[in-house]
């Protein structure tokens, strides 16, 4: 949505010159080395688009600028060097692959130390992952094994995944035997690839439609049968079938309970292995012309408590050169419905995203959901953020209808530039009604809840081979019955050197409780992002080493959280005790 471009100075008509007489890059097979060659690339927002791309096909180039981090000024400049094809490949160029992961638990958690017991681990404290890709023109296929930390071989691998794809250019585009996902729509039916951010640090995302293979080690978010995808001249079908087993049991009232940690190390977290059976078809039929998409979108669950519940759905997508709309409106059994609509406005002095979106049953809403982002354009290649987000929870089954509320409002934007330094601030207010009363309860007891953030991440220095970050974080918790404060100092130091790179992070963090937790999101291995939590007081050390030589590339991460005293950290089977929690986990991977 870059169609009206501002005055450009000299280094941004130089930029715009040099973009043209470049290959188009394609948003959706290009890699990280591809991504870094474009002038001016921010790594955070190519590691969200690497990211993004794992459970999601980008349908046009506009949907760069939903992304976070996404800059519109710059997306202005480069636009000459994307294309979207739309073919749905996998990252990276190369045809074969080979990766092994393995990650010793040294946590030492008590569901270790109690072997023997229904509680206790039943394998060693290892987890391994095995995965081999084979991309070949129009026929690929993938292979994967996983096992965690705990869990038997005496049971076989814990997880297997397997896909078989077929690209074709005339009517059939797709069709997947195996593992795969699937989204129709905007995702409200298919909901093992909806993305669901809350607060004010993310943006409502405008799913793709289409099949993605999968063979990795999730074992909740996909599908196992057969998905074909062809198209009719202007019509668009995807016809779906997919039977598994999955983690659960029925109750005795005929309704299902479903486990979904994924973990089965213990008897007594085997005891529900697969023993339920869903089987779900899926039906997609679009019609498009121009700027004009609608489609019709059937889904059939065998098990109505799973992540997809059975329903129809209508969604549309309307495109000219200032806007692009989209919205579905889905009905489920029992007279159950949800609907969300959202547009992008792209003018000269602002960019607008609003999304809209709510359930509810016959005339009864549940929820509504609103949020609304603005980007306006700062300086060159910079652009100032805003966005508020309010969402409401009606709860018909109390006796007095007052909802439950939260709203929040971000800013985010760069330094200015009086102040000599590189960086971005931002700024964050949620709050939050929360209801602590029971369905009994004449009376209600409401508390209200605050969130105030501020957030500076700072570039120290940087040349070609060294890149040296800091990031101050600060928020206070207030309600009627404390106040909470909790600070956060990171420092990354990135250095690249001629046969591979090294990451050296430290944190010092204190928070007062579980309200006040933070969190940071890291580069990890090739494929894997860490986003490590801090709660309660304490420093982290970690260091990424990553090497290649021709066909093979290594990665090696190390991690140290210390504690200033021994405490007793989770629950259960997982609950472990210390000062000191190390990490350790090492990836191979071979590609040719």
């Amino acid at each position: 949505m870059w169609q009206d471009e501002p005055q450009a100075l000299e280094e941004e008509d130089l930029l715009r010159r040099e973009s043209r007489n470049q290959k188009p890059l394609d948003i959706n097979t290009a890699d990280l080395e591809a991504w870094l060659s474009l002038p001016g690339a921010s790594i955070d927002f190519i590691q969200a688009v690497l990211s993004y791309r794992r459970t999601h096909t980008f349908q046009s180039i506009y949907e760069l600028q939903i992304l976070p981090g996404a800059d519109i000024q710059w997306l202005r400049l480069v636009r000459n060097r994307l294309s979207c094809k739309s073919d749905r490949a996998d990252i990276g160029v190369q045809k074969r692959e080979i990766l092994y992961r393995i990650k010793p638990d040294l946590v030492g958690r008590k569901g270790f130390k109690t072997q023997g017991t229904e509680q206790g681990f039943l394998g060693k404290t290892v987890q391994q992952y095995w995965r081999y890709r084979d991309f070949r023109g129009a026929l690929d296929w993938g292979l994967s094994v996983e096992q965690d930390a705990g869990e038997s071989w005496r049971f076989g691998p814990d997880h297997v995944g397997f896909f078989l794809r077929i690209k074709a250019r005339r009517i059939l585009q797709t069709a997947v035997f195996g593992d795969y996902q699937l989204n129709l729509g905007q995702g409200l039916l298919t909901r093992n690839t909806r993305q669901v951010i809350s607060g004010a640090i993310g943006d409502g995302l405008v799913n793709w439609n289409g099949i993605l293979p999968v063979a990795s080690a999730n074992e909740y978010l996909f599908n196992r049968g057969l998905a074909v995808e062809y198209r009719l001249g202007n019509w668009h079908f995807i016809s779906a079938w997919s039977h598994r087993k999955i983690d659960g049991r029925q109750q005795s009232d005929g309704r299902f309970t479903l486990y979904q940690s994924g973990l089965h190390r213990s008897a007594a977290e085997r005891l529900h292995r697969k023993r339920l059976r869903e089987q779900k078809g899926m039906q997609r039929i679009a019609f498009q012309r121009a700027t004009v998409h609608v489609g019709v979108n059937m889904l059939y669950n065998s098990l109505q408590a799973g992540q997809e519940t059975s329903g129809v759905s209508v969604d549309y997508k309307l495109q000219n050169n200032l806007c692009y709309s989209y919205g579905e409106a889905l009905l489920k059994p029992q007279s159950r419905w949800e609907a969300v609509h959202g547009f992008l406005v792209s003018l000269q002095a602002f960019d607008l995203h609003w999304r809209l979106q709510g359930a509810g049953q016959e005339k009864q809403l549940e929820w509504v959901r609103s949020q609304l982002t603005l980007n306006f354009p700062y300086r060159s290649k910079q652009t100032l953020t805003l966005r508020w987000v309010q969402e409401r929870t009606f709860t018909p089954s109390y006796r007095l209808s007052i909802p439950a509320e939260n709203a929040s409002f971000m800013l985010m934007a760069p330094l200015p530039r009086f102040t000599g330094l590189r960086g971005v601030f931002r700024l964050a207010y949620e709050d939050e009604l929360r209801d602590k009363s029971g369905n009994g309860e004449t009376l209600k007891h409401i508390d209200r809840h605050r969130w105030y953030r501020a957030r500076l991440a700072l570039l120290l220095a940087e040349n070609d081979n060294t890149k040296l970050e800091y990031r101050l974080e600060w928020l206070q918790h207030r309600s009627a019955e404390q106040k909470q404060r909790a600070h956060l100092h990171y420092l990354q130091v990135k250095h690249k050197g001629e046969r591979g790179q090294v990451f050296f992070r430290y944190t010092l963090f204190q928070t007062g409780d579980y309200d006040t937790r933070l969190y940071a999101y890291e580069n990890d291995h090739l494929y894997v992002y860490a986003v490590p939590l801090f709660y309660g007081q304490g420093q982290r050390i970690s260091i990424v080493l990553q090497s290649g030589y021709k066909r093979l590339s290594a990665s090696l991460k190390w991690a140290l959280n210390m504690l200033p005293e021994a405490t007793e950290k989770g629950s259960g089977p997982d609950a472990y005790s210390g000062k000191y929690l190390h990490q350790l986990s090492l990836q191979l991977r071979y590609a040719w």
